[in-house]
């Protein structure tokens, strides 16, 4: 029983997109149907599309919002409903540049996080002081989380342990944050799917 961080990026499923052959609105609704049998229809509710760009975009947000944040929420809800210690939780939300490759992944996307964790912000050719100050708090909340198991960073947002009741958690972005229900709808489907034995 011992505290713990964890969390998501705001666009975790753009690295995975180049790797996906899902095509058309008709693949899209095969494809949902072969992974979540019943449900398919709630997913397809939820992430609609009708164009191969649409489905790109659905595809995205279904690996963040179903793959990732809905996995780092259940974790966190887990922990503190039946655990002594606190757990905080995170979304990162920072987009510091748009890459210019045909087919790079966008936005804030799985692993951006990391030269932000690691004071490497620079790593990424962006000078922005939003991005230096950004990482330099990552760090403080890091350090005091190793250190002392709570995130405390001296001058900054305090970061709430995250309760089932409220659901708070701590937004790491242009500007830092405390927050609430990440995203519900996503989490409740997300609920069902688990109790369905599904993916």
């Amino acid at each position: 029983d011992i505290p713990l961080l964890l969390g998501s990026n705001a666009d975790e499923g753009n690295l995975f997109l180049s790797m996906m052959d899902i095509g058309d609105a008709g693949d899209y609704a095969g494809w949902l149907g072969a992974l979540f049998g019943p449900l398919a229809p709630d997913v397809l509710a939820l992430y609609p599309a009708a164009t191969e760009s649409e489905v790109s975009a659905a595809c995205s947000r279904i690996l963040t919002e179903l793959g990732f944040a809905a996995t780092a929420r259940f974790v966190a809800e887990s922990m503190s409903a039946h655990k002594q210690s606190p757990v905080y939780l995170y979304e990162f939300t920072r987009v510091p540049l748009t890459i210019p490759i045909p087919s790079a992944p966008q936005g804030a996307f799985h692993g951006i996080e990391l030269p932000y964790v690691f004071g490497q912000a620079a790593m990424l050719g962006v000078a922005d002081p939003v991005d230096v100050q950004l990482s330099e708090r990552i760090m403080d909340y890091w350090v005091a989380f190793a250190t002392t198991g709570s995130p405390e960073a001296a001058g900054g947002v305090t970061w709430p342990a995250y309760e089932v009741a409220e659901g708070r958690y701590l937004e790491l972005g242009d500007t830092i944050s405390v927050k609430s229900g990440l995203y519900d709808d996503a989490c409740g489907l997300a609920h069902r799917i688990r109790e369905a034995g599904l993916p």
